[in-house]
């Protein structure tokens, strides 16, 4: 199987996931800008940060398209749909049962990280690393439109 760029800096930055170490001061303040739908400018770096994130999301742009190609979708899938609804660009949708990627991915992960059967899998990523949810945020939250 032939990795895209943005799937083989997304396997970089798994890797790297078991070594971060969240500061749950700056977990909060994100949780209740988020809960709260407060406005903000963009958080900035310095400013080679800032050149190379700007490039990065060019080439994540470039990536929607083919990145959700490697997911699979396990037989432990129920249909339930939690996928489509918490997708934020809408490139999930139930057929027969099933979903169906339809090539506009941002690799957000929520849902892999938000399947209650552990049904949708990256194939190069840590199939041992636990599924992670934040203890201060519930589905409904992430749903647009859920109250």
């Amino acid at each position: 199987m032939k990795l895209n760029m943005l799937d083989k800096i997304i396997k970089i930055l798994d890797s790297q996931r078991k070594k971060i170490k969240t500061d749950n001061v700056r977990l909060n303040e994100l949780v209740l800008a988020i809960k709260n739908l407060l406005k903000n400018k963009p958080e900035t770096s310095s400013w080679p940060a800032n050149i190379f994130g700007s490039l990065f999301h060019e080439m994540g742009l470039k990536s929607f398209p083919s990145a959700d190609t490697n997911f699979i979708i396990r037989d432990t899938c129920k249909g339930c749909g939690n996928c489509a609804k918490l997708c934020p660009r809408g490139n999930i949708k139930i057929e027969n049962g099933r979903p169906v990627f339809r090539h506009n991915c941002e690799l957000c992960h929520a849902c892999i990280q938000w399947c209650p059967n552990f049904a949708i899998r990256h194939p190069n990523f840590d199939i041992d690393l636990p599924q992670y949810h934040n203890p201060a945020i519930r589905m409904s939250d992430m749903i647009i439109g859920a109250s």
